[in-house]
């Protein structure tokens, strides 16, 4: 519809004119040079287009009618589409509405069902509680029929007895009853106590008895252990005697190396005709002293080619050349630090 609007359509016959004409007249040009009658072939030709345009305008308004005419139709069906659309959501409400009151109408007859089977089912009921209580009340009345006989036996009772009246009677024999009934129920809660207390013994008795083997089972492995103790404490005994046997032994063999340094000591110092003040028990300075003296004599061994001189001709330089050590680190031979623990072993 809009495709062949007037607007539209004017501008396709102007295209028309504008562009296909000159073309013509173009061509018309090139024919009027050509021929000595151009002139009456152009006002044919003039004559031509405007029975052309006439025609065309006739063309025009027919199409311009033919599309009111379907505007009218193309307006006419929406028309109707709306109206058909508007009668289909009436039509849909109007369904709706009627499922709806349908359903409800079911759920009315249903629920009225139910009350009525509810109450027909009450009513069979009230029928048979009332046929129990006819039998109920034929029974009852073939017992006072049956035990009207007692009655006078118990007037007679009353009679010779310090009762009153059968109301009192039947009170005692009620109260013995009742009494005989609590008597047997406390007997019978006597029982299941006795029965729930020899239940709660034997699991009592079960419990301290896996107790007992679980005491026997560790006692059994602190024997194992303690009998292992006893195994492992003779033989560090063992070991321990074994180690005071060294540490006496070694404490011997120290002290002997202490005398012997002592000695030594006290020979290096008569040579030297030195009086050095050391401990008696500083057995590494006595060994650093000793050390030095003999240093000394290696030294005038390496010397060569002399005499040697007598003891009382050198003392004075081993005096001069020996010093009493005080608090140094001995050295060794050969500058190395010596570990007296080396020098006990």
């Amino acid at each position: 519809m809009d495709i062949w609007s007037h607007g539209k359509m004017s501008g396709y016959f102007l295209n028309l004119y504008r562009v296909e004409l000159p073309h013509l007249f173009r061509e018309l040009g090139v024919r009027e040079e050509e021929s000595p009658s151009s002139f009456i072939h152009l006002l044919k030709t003039k004559m031509e287009v405007r029975l052309m345009e006439k025609t065309l305008a006739e063309k025009d308004e027919a199409f311009r009618q033919r599309m009111k005419v379907i505007v009218e139709r193309w307006r006419a069906l929406h028309a109707k589409r709306a109206q058909l659309k508007d009668h289909v959501q009436k039509s849909g409400k109007i369904i709706k509405e009627n499922e709806e009151v349908r359903i409800l109408a079911l759920k009315i007859d249903s629920k009225e069902r139910e009350e009525n089977m509810q109450k027909e089912s009450e009513l069979l009921k009230a029928k048979m509680k009332l046929e129990a209580l006819r039998k109920e009340h034929l029974k009852l009345c073939k017992k006072v029929q049956k035990y009207s006989v007692f009655k006078k036996y118990l007037e007679d009772v009353v009679k010779i007895s310090q009762f009153e009246d059968i109301v009192e009677v039947a009170s005692r024999y009620a109260l013995l009853v009742r009494t005989h009934k609590d008597l047997l129920q406390s007997q019978q809660g006597h029982k299941e106590l006795t029965e729930q207390d020899k239940v709660l013994l034997e699991q009592y008795r079960a419990e301290k008895e896996a107790e007992m083997l679980q005491y026997k089972s560790k006692l059994a492995q602190l024997k194992l252990r303690f009998d292992q103790a006893q195994t492992d404490i003779r033989l560090w005994e063992t070991c321990w005697t074994d180690i005071q046997n060294r540490t006496s032994k070694k404490t011997k063999k120290l002290w002997s190396i202490k005398l012997a340094i002592h000695d030594l000591f006290q020979s290096t110092n008569m040579r030297l005709n030195a009086d050095c003040k050391v401990s008696v028990d500083d057995s590494l300075k006595q060994l650093d002293m000793i050390k030095q003296f003999i240093q000394y004599l290696k030294d005038i061994h390496l010397c060569g080619g002399q005499e040697e001189a007598p003891v009382s001709s050198y003392t004075d330089e081993a005096k001069g050349g020996l010093t009493c050590p005080d608090n140094e680190v001995s050295v060794g031979w050969e500058g190395k630090e010596e570990n007296p623990t080396d020098i006990v072993d």
